[in-house]
């Protein structure tokens, strides 16, 4: 995050047009990242479907689950709730982008 903020123009530009979706998928990709650092997996399930509906990139947060909760390079049981926790988020993801057509 420090080095996030630290690029002027992406945070100036955010405070400058607070209108726009980026500013609240920064917001969700910090509340995802902090429901996994407190262990939270209701908060990250719904803070994961909110961003699969307004900005799907917030769903690159999905992976940052099993990375920073692991102790081993492979765990089975961590990889199998990151899965069962990322199958709704991308569920919704895909049911918009089969729902809406994308239209001018």
């Amino acid at each position: 995050m420090i080095g996030y903020f630290s690029i002027s123009f992406a945070s100036k530009f955010v405070i400058h047009d607070f209108w726009l979706v980026d500013a609240f998928a920064i917001f969700l990709s910090t509340m995802g990242i902090y429901s996994i650092l407190s262990k939270n997996d209701i908060a990250f399930v719904l803070v994961m479907l909110i961003g699969a509906m307004t900005k799907e990139s917030v769903l690159f947060v999905l992976t940052l689950y099993y990375s920073l909760q692991s102790i081993k390079i492979i765990d089975l049981k961590l990889m199998k709730k990151t899965l069962m926790i990322s199958i709704f988020p991308i569920l919704v993801f895909i049911l918009i982008r089969i729902l809406i057509p994308p239209l001018n």
